[in-house]
């Protein structure tokens, strides 16, 4: 039977503990997770161990509904854990416990691969001036380390109380947190030097990142889909370092409810911190870090990494900005039927009325600059694409483009009349056309090129004159 005392309940009740309850739920050890879940689930003074046993199959979905109505300000972190959850146990799905327990073993290798993946990234960025990625290389040292001994002590055939000892003991007692080669303090000192903002930008390392990005590509959502990867590697690494840190921690606070240590080796013991005040405050200053601090049901996370990354990937970030390649931002809007100017609509007997009108409506309509256009006609060829299924492709709608429609990059003309136009009105007829420039939706092309939208006919043999729209469609967006 697990004990929580009243004095470790209310601590447990009254803080965050850094969602050391739901963390410990993708990476418990087997002998501690159901008392986990159960701290979550119901926070009641002793469960027993029939109790316990009927939450073995519960799964992240369910005790995240636990974790958000009984952990202060669970609501506000639940969803960068659970984002965390998913991405490491392979997915968001109702697992039991026994699914995610599985993934443990695993961990030293997602932490290789992040580690590596880490380091390209970086390397691609370039100096951002406030973090270097080997930073991370001694904080994974020990995180391995940690990883591989619980691994065996999981399954080593040790008694709940030895195999509790030995996990806590491996981050060793209040006396040494503050080592500078201690765990926790490298930990302290990534997230810290995460935490800064650079010097001469002023941006954090997150936005740093995403300028990057944009600085590359031509829409925000490209920037923000290619940034986020590499941040989120960033988020995994350091989240999969607390996690198995905050599991020592926990172990020491099982341990301490133990009602029998029977058979303990003394220099496990001796590793073991015996005040549950000292750990739990332990757990909040790692925590803070992150997530920020919790009192009563608010959450301050000013200056934290999960402020940041909200900051720099919110939920309504709009992902539908021309930023061509960082030299300009232009927001795509909902594209109305006064954007688009079918020719064949009209009729006109007078070329300089045609020129403007279109010229007027251009001017009206006030839609990407003619650079812009080019550069994104010219991006989305680079990438075998046609401009309407680039815009397509990150969520713009089309649908009111007619096919072969053209984007207009620049304001109408018309032909001059010249000796040539002269000569062929002797003969009989003579034609006067206006014209602007524009790059068709449909084509995988780079430039613009002359679009004729309207034609005059004078035909002297006849005694007619013919004026119309030429067959197509002129559109700004």
């Amino acid at each position: 039977m697990t004990k929580i005392n009243k004095k470790t309940k209310g601590k447990l009740k009254a803080r965050l503990l850094a969602g050391a309850l739901a963390l410990s739920i993708a990476f418990p050890a087997g002998i501690m997770s159901q008392a986990h879940v159960a701290k979550a689930a119901s926070i009641t003074e002793e469960q027993t161990d029939s109790e316990l046993s009927k939450l073995a199959g519960v799964g992240i979905d369910t005790a995240f509904i636990a974790f958000e109505e009984y952990v202060p300000g669970g609501k506000v972190i639940s969803p960068m854990l659970k984002y965390i959850l998913g991405e490491l146990t392979g997915g968001d799905r109702e697992m039991s416990l026994e699914d995610i327990n599985a993934n443990i073993n695993g961990l030293y290798e997602k932490i290789n691969d992040l580690e590596k993946n880490i380091s390209e990234d970086m390397k691609a960025v370039g100096n951002t001036g406030l973090f270097d990625y080997t930073m991370l290389t001694p904080l994974n040292s020990s995180i391995k380390s940690l990883t591989r001994h619980m691994n065996g002590y999981r399954t080593g055939g040790y008694t709940q109380a030895q195999a509790l000892a030995k996990i806590g003991g491996m981050v060793g007692n209040g006396s040494d947190w503050s080592k500078t080669s201690h765990p926790f303090m490298t930990f302290t000192s990534v997230v810290s030097k995460m935490n800064e903002a650079d010097p001469l930008t002023k941006k954090s390392l997150f936005k740093t990142i995403y300028d990057y990005y944009a600085s590359k590509s031509m829409l925000s959502g490209e920037a923000y889909d290619q940034s986020k990867v590499v941040v989120d590697r960033i988020m995994k690494n350091v989240m999969t370092s607390y996690t198995v840190l905050m599991e020592c921690l926990m172990a020491q606070l099982e341990y301490n409810a133990l009602p029998d240590m029977t058979g303990v080796d003394p220099s496990d013991q001796n590793n073991i911190c015996n005040d549950n005040a000292t750990i739990i405050r332990e757990m909040n200053f790692l925590t803070e870090q992150i997530f920020g601090n919790v009192k009563g049901d608010s959450l301050n996370d000013a200056n934290t990494l999960m402020q940041k990354y909200q900051e720099t990937f919110p939920e309504d970030f709009n992902r539908l900005i021309i930023i061509d390649k960082g030299k300009g931002t232009y927001v795509l809007r909902n594209l109305p039927n006064v954007a688009v100017m079918r020719h064949e609509l009209q009729r006109l007997t007078d070329e300089k009325n045609a020129r403007d009108i279109f010229n007027n409506w251009k001017d009206g309509m006030k839609g990407m600059s003619s650079e812009m256009v080019k550069d994104l006609a010219a991006y989305a060829k680079a990438k075998g694409m046609t401009i309407r299924e680039f815009l397509t492709s990150y969520g713009y709608d089309m649908s009111l483009v007619p096919k072969n429609a053209n984007l207009v990059t620049s304001k109408a003309w018309a032909d001059k009349y010249d000796a040539k136009r002269a000569l062929s009105s002797l003969a009989g007829f003579a034609w006067y056309h206006a014209y602007y420039r524009g790059i068709n939706v449909d084509a995988k092309v780079s430039g613009d090129s002359e679009v004729k939208f309207w034609t005059r006919g004078n035909n002297n043999w006849t005694d007619g004159y013919e004026s119309h729209y030429e067959q197509g469609t002129a559109v700004i967006i």
